[in-house]
């Protein structure tokens, strides 16, 4: 007999048994400007993300908070996120998940043009 399996994840028309990792860049205006990203989540539901590495525009020295700026941000976009897929429950986010908090690692030093 047949074994019914979970169901495979699909990237660009091919069915993938195993996981794989995938790097996604998004643009943002600003530090604190989480739309490209929150975008990006609700695109791909399947998604776990693991990490989020950023660059941002302070000068990296002490009196740089940018960084925490962005790091904030970021941590109330994936809420808001997740709030969005447990309250749908629809077939499209059936599968998604966030297995844990993702590690947010943020590094400024570019200032200036």
């Amino acid at each position: 007999p047949k074994v019914a399996r979970e169901a495979a994840l699909v990237r660009c028309g091919m069915v993938l048994d195993k996981p794989v990792a995938v790097v996604a860049v998004v643009d943002t205006a600003h530090p604190g400007d989480t739309g490209p990203l929150e975008r990006w989540m609700d695109a791909n539901p399947l998604a776990d993300i693991l990490c989020v590495l950023g660059k941002t525009e302070g000068n990296g020295c002490v009196n740089d908070f940018t960084r925490g700026y962005a790091t904030s941000a970021i941590q109330a976009a994936i809420e808001r996120v997740r709030s969005r897929r447990n309250a749908t429950n629809d077939e499209h986010n059936r599968y998604s998940r966030f297995t844990a908090d993702p590690a947010i690692i943020m590094s400024g030093g570019t200032e200036g043009e």
